[in-house]
């Protein structure tokens, strides 16, 4: 008794000792965070300025005149351009007309969301920036708005007028002329003028510097992202606006519309020393940035923590686990523990010494606590410690518990293993009973079974609390039960049975049934017969397809074949007469010799889609320049192109772009594209050649109009033997990009045909490296 009185004494002046030592190093702390805290103006805090300048601008602008009437933010920064007013209804044209009446209609939609998001940044000044203190006056007319908090909620502090004549760098440090200190953390003056270009004419904070060019730089992006349709050059952003507008309309309000800025202005923006309000200045500032105090304390915390752990490894546990605070902490599970403290660090980060140490500060403890009184931040901050260094050193008793015990017998004892354990044998014990079950069989015994067994279960249970009430609702209970659990078994089986039908139905060859209805437990077996169904649908079409293709093909090599050998056999029969010129001789060899070329090239194609098919083809890769070949190809059929009047526009470098590719089958690729274009190409039109650099891949793009009306297939024109020309009049033998698709994929390419209307597309992707 006096052993475990004793080990419970030592935890708790441990953690204690801990806890009251962290405590202690929080002032240093505090001094650290004072010392690197920095206010970020690059983003947040500038469009917040920016923000209020309109807000501001516009209530001023507001007010106007007595007796004049109330004005909304769209008629204050919208107006008609000088052109639009000077033109007149009779000397417009109807369509100048409809585009100026358009024009309005859009504006009004426009000014719709403009005058909204005005005064969305007119509710955040006055309810999300409290803290922000400003003097506003209009350099022309005078006139002066200031904000509720200015001087009067500052103690001591200074009107920010005397702030608006400053130019340069005002420390917070000087004095006004009757000696009060200026009580503003920081002060900035920024002014616009006639032009309404914006500049900075003083700041007061020696920590941070915002030039003009930041201030402009971010107030451009402030104005594209707020205002698109006035400022935006990117179609994108004016697209995505409120309001999708076609580019003639937005050209349109352009001219027909201005954007009023703000000009001749001063703005003046203070925050005080001390902030007052819970608000996004505060949160903007850092004011209470919780990455401070995880950099500054983490290495007070973790030498504490380390302190801490040191002390429960010297120290016996046959003298520590006497305590029945440790007996009872070493109950929780080792893997629940190991997991706690990999958790401990985002823990700590997210919702620990940063958001806690803050608490014991004056100001912050009257947001949270509304009392000046410290014992409740400082009591937390105790109690969060306190727990954090007592749960290590229980941690630490708990696993020198385990070492001494061994791992093996320990881990029976953890939470994974119990889980795993209950895991195992109900899933064990469901799939015993899901062996027993055969859907084939009748089942009603086994429900009948089921149901009793329910029955005596309630009957016994009602039977220790006398009551006929009780029995009787057992007995309807159970009646209710069979009837749901053998309408449920119907169901199962006659989703079984429609299941087993549709099987039948795909083992007899038909393959046009659909399974639509809902199968319970067998969805996941329907899912798989319907793709079951789709595989064997479309292997049979398939197979048709490749059956036709096989027919054309014996009919167009024989065509193909045909009419040069007909040709050849002809002209040789006429070079055997006697009678015949010298000039119809040289005709009829100038023939027989264009048809025997285009024998052998057609035979060439044949063997080469018969290597390509088969694998037997060899790859020779080298390093070729993709814009040179393009080049040479070019000049070589300039001739073929030339005749039909047709204008290459190329789109590519002059620069080097080096692949590993094998020039002879990329030559023959690219030449084939070439002499498609020159054949079938709209004589008179003009040819459109792309090269585009991805980094690992290269795209290449042909583009060209087609004479005649495209009516085949894209994707069937890159079979063998299928010909643009389906009347077959031109030369060719319909393996041109059948050939090239070819010799593009087995170099680890891509091949692809497009049309659009007349407009053919042939599209090649080779990757620079193999």
């Amino acid at each position: 008794m006096k052993r475990r009185i004793i080990a419970t004494l030592f935890i708790l002046l441990v953690a204690v000792t801990a806890s009251g030592v962290m405590l202690s190093q929080y002032p240093e702390i505090k001094k650290s965070v004072d010392s690197l805290n920095e206010y970020d103006y690059s983003n947040n805090l500038v469009r917040t300025i920016l923000a209020a300048n309109y807000a501001i601008h516009y209530n001023m602008a507001n007010a106007g005149q007595p007796g004049e009437t109330s004005r909304t933010p769209s008629d204050v920064y919208i107006a008609p351009s000088e052109s639009a007013r000077e033109s007149t209804s009779e000397t417009q044209s109807d369509e100048s007309k409809e585009s100026q009446a358009l024009a309005k209609a859009n504006a009004k939609y426009i000014s719709g969301s403009l005058d909204t998001t005005v005064q969305q940044w007119d509710t955040t000044l006055k309810y999300n920036c409290q803290n922000l203190v400003y003097y506003a006056a209009d350099t022309v007319t005078n006139q002066v708005q200031v904000s509720s908090n200015d001087v009067d909620s500052i103690p001591n502090g200074i009107n920010l007028k005397t702030y608006a004549g400053k130019v340069g760098t005002v420390s917070k440090s000087s004095k006004d002329k009757d000696g009060t200190r200026y009580h503003y953390q920081w002060v900035i003056t920024i002014s616009y003028d006639n032009d309404g270009i914006a500049s900075i004419k003083n700041q007061s904070s020696s920590k941070v510097k915002m030039t003009d060019y930041m201030y402009r730089t971010e107030q451009e992006i402030f104005l594209n992202e707020n205002f698109p349709i006035f400022f935006s050059n990117d179609a994108n952003d004016i697209y995505t606006s409120d309001v999708a507008l076609t580019q003639q309309e937005v050209q349109q309000l352009r001219k027909d519309y201005r954007f009023n800025g703000i000009r001749n202005m001063t703005f003046v923006y203070a925050v005080p020393e001390k902030l007052i309000y819970n608000d996004d200045i505060a949160n903007m500032l850092g004011y209470f940035d919780s990455g401070y105090y995880w950099s500054e304390s983490v290495v007070y915390l973790l030498s504490i923590l380390a302190a801490v752990i040191i002390i429960a490894l010297l120290v016996p546990v046959k003298l520590l686990q006497s305590s029945t605070i440790a007996f009872e902490f070493s109950k929780i599970p080792l893997d629940l523990l190991a997991i706690f403290w990999i958790l401990i660090p985002f823990f700590y980060l997210i919702a620990g010494i940063p958001e806690v140490m803050p608490l014991t500060y004056p100001d912050r403890a009257i947001h949270v606590f509304n009392t000046s009184n410290m014992f409740f931040p400082y009591a937390i901050n105790f109690l969060y410690l306190f727990l954090l260094y007592a749960s290590a050193l229980l941690s630490v008793i708990s696993f020198k518990k385990a070492w001494k015990l061994g791992w093996r017998k320990f881990f029976k004892h953890t939470f994974l293993y119990k889980v795993f354990h209950n895991l195992k044998q109900g899933v064990g014990k469901l799939f015993r009973y899901l062996d027993r079950i055969d859907l084939n069989d009748s089942s009603s015994a086994r429900l009948v079974g089921i149901i009793l067994a329910n029955f005596f279960l309630l009957f016994i249970m009602i039977y220790l609390v006398p009551s006929s009430l009780g029995i009787f609702l057992a007995c309807v209970y159970s009646l209710a039960l069979m009837f749901i659990a053998r309408s449920y078994i119907t169901r199962v089986k006659e989703n079984y049975r429609n299941l087993l039908q549709v099987t039948k139905n795909i083992a007899n060859g038909d393959l046009d049934k659909e399974i639509k209805q809902d199968l319970g437990i067998f969805n996941s077996f329907k899912e798989d017969i319907s793709s079951i169904r789709h595989s064997f649908k479309n292997a049979i079409e398939d197979e048709v397809k490749s059956q036709k293709m096989k027919t054309e093909l014996i009919s167009n090599v024989s065509h193909d074949l045909k009419t040069p050998l007909t040709t050849i056999i002809t002209y040789t029969d006429l070079l055997k007469q006697e009678d015949i010129s010298d000039e119809e001789r040289q005709n009829y060899l100038i023939t027989l010799e264009r048809n025997e070329v285009r024998l052998k090239h057609l035979i060439e194609d044949l063997f080469e889609v018969s290597r390509v098919n088969s694998g037997d083809i060899q790859l020779n890769v080298q390093e070729v320049d993709i814009i040179s070949l393009i080049s040479q190809i070019l000049v070589e059929h300039a001739d073929k192109l030339q005749s039909q009047n047709l204008t290459i526009r190329t789109n590519y470098s002059d620069d080097k772009i080096l692949m590993m590719l094998d020039p002879q089958k990329t030559y023959r690729v690219l030449v084939n594209i070439i002499i498609n274009i020159g054949k079938y190409a709209m004589p008179g039109s003009r040819v459109y050649i792309d090269v585009t650099d991805y980094g690992e891949q290269v795209e290449l793009s042909f583009k060209n109009m087609s004479a005649t009306e495209i009516t085949f297939d894209p994707s069937d024109i890159v079979d063998r033997f299928v010909r643009g020309d389906k009347s077959r009049n031109t030369e060719g033998s319909g393996l041109g990009l059948a050939i090239s698709k070819s010799f593009t994929e087995i170099q680890g390419g891509s091949f692809h045909i497009s049309v659009d209307g007349d407009l053919f597309k042939a599209v090649m992707r080779f990757p620079k490296t193999r």
